[in-house]
C-alpha cells in the first residue's frame, strides 16, 4: 500500500499550554507594570496639587503680610494677629499711616488654615499638620516665626501639608517663605 505523503498540521495539546502559559505571564507582567505606573501617576498628581495649594496659599498669607503695619505671633507660632492700614476710596493706603480698627488673624483651626477679619472666617487650605516630615527630629515646625526685637518687622511664614494618595500613601507638601512688614509705622 502506497503511503501518504499528506502530513497533518496543527499543535499539539504540549505546544497550546505552553504558549497560553507564557503569554499568561507576559500579560500578567505587563498589567503589573501598569498598576505600578498608573499608582506612581496619581501619586505624582496629587504631590502636584498638593504643592500648587500651598505656593497658592503661602501666596495670599505673603501679600496679605507685606501690607500690614503690625504684627504679633502665637505663643505656639501657629496663628498671626495683624492691622492693615486704612486704605481711600479707591483703594490707596493713606499717609499717614493710620490703621483700619479692623484686626485679622491667620490661624490653624484643626487641619484648616484659615484667614479671620470682621466679617469671619475664610478656610484657604486644608490638611495642614504641624509636623514637619523634613525635620531631623521630625517634630513640630512653627507657622510663623517673627524676627527679633520688640517691633515686628519680618516674618517667615513655613505650610507643611500632607495629602492621603490611597489609604497606605500619603504625599507631603511645604512652602516656606519670608515676608517684610512694608509699612510699619517705626520704619518711616
Amino acid at each position: 500500500m502506497k503511503r501518504s505523503t499528506f502530513r497533518r498540521r496543527g499543535v499539539t495539546l504540549p505546544e497550546v499550554l505552553l504558549g497560553v502559559s507564557i503569554l499568561a505571564f507576559v500579560t500578567f507582567g505587563a498589567l503589573l507594570a501598569l498598576v505600578g505606573t498608573l499608582s506612581g501617576w496619581a501619586a505624582g498628581q496629587a504631590r502636584i496639587q498638593a504643592e500648587v495649594e500651598t505656593q497658592r496659599a503661602l501666596r495670599r498669607i505673603t501679600d496679605t503680610l507685606q501690607e500690614a503695619m503690625w504684627a504679633q505671633v502665637d505663643g505656639d507660632g501657629f496663628g498671626i494677629t495683624y492691622q492693615l492700614p486704612q486704605r481711600d476710596g479707591s483703594g490707596n493706603i493713606t499717609f499717614p499711616l493710620t490703621w483700619d480698627g479692623v484686626d485679622r488673624r491667620i490661624e490653624i483651626a484643626g487641619t484648616d488654615l484659615r484667614i479671620c477679619d470682621d466679617a469671619g472666617c475664610t478656610t484657604i487650605l486644608t490638611d495642614v499638620t504641624t509636623v514637619d516630615p523634613n525635620r531631623p527630629s521630625g517634630g513640630n515646625y512653627l507657622m510663623f516665626v517673627p524676627s527679633a526685637g520688640t517691633t515686628v518687622r519680618q516674618v517667615t511664614v513655613q505650610i507643611v501639608i500632607n495629602r492621603k494618595v490611597r489609604a497606605d500613601r500619603t504625599v507631603w507638601a511645604r512652602a516656606r517663605e519670608s515676608v517684610r512688614l512694608r509699612n510699619v509705622p517705626q520704619l518711616y
